[in-house]
């Protein structure tokens, strides 16, 4: 009986930050609390008290968040798939990838085969991006992807 020669695979590990963050001006908080005060105003005025109250604890939520600190976070490319922190995305649920060095932040993205959330974008060190994109040739197929709309929003908005 013949075994299988297992393919050699080195993991390969990097550490960045959640997301990229960018501080708010004091001009971005009163423009989100005109925002979110108008509308809040709007819904009271039409009697919708559920969604003027909605409006501002979603206004309340977005300043805090936008005060938040990115975490480091720990991504390794391993035999078995992709591991962000403690979630590990297991190859076979994985459908393609691509490896952005050009872009202003260079990233990963990688398509999942999930309904929910299937794009996923992590940040890379430039010098690192073709060492990534060896490695998952192995295991996935390269299409072209880039930030998804939702990503695209948030950024605009400085998220």
């Amino acid at each position: 009986m013949a075994q299988e020669k297992k393919e050699s695979f080195t993991p390969l590990t990097w550490t960045t930050l959640d997301y990229e963050y960018r501080e708010k001006s004091r001009e971005w908080y009163i423009a989100l609390t005109v925002v979110v005060v108008g509308i809040a105003l709007g819904a009271f005025i039409l009697s919708n008290y559920l969604f003027a109250l909605l409006v501002l604890v979603a206004g309340f939520a977005i300043a805090v968040h936008a005060e938040k600190k990115p975490e480091n976070i720990t991504c390794e490319i391993n035999d078995k798939g992709i591991r962000v922190n403690t979630r590990l995305y297991l190859f076979p649920e994985l459908a393609s990838f691509w490896v952005e060095v050009e872009h202003r932040e260079p990233k990963l993205f990688i398509e999942s085969k999930r309904m929910l959330l299937p794009h996923i974008s992590l940040s890379i060190n430039r010098d690192d991006g073709q060492k990534i994109r060896n490695v998952l040739l192995k295991k996935l197929s390269e299409e072209h992807h880039s930030d998804s709309f939702g990503h695209a929003v948030l950024d605009y908005f400085g998220f």
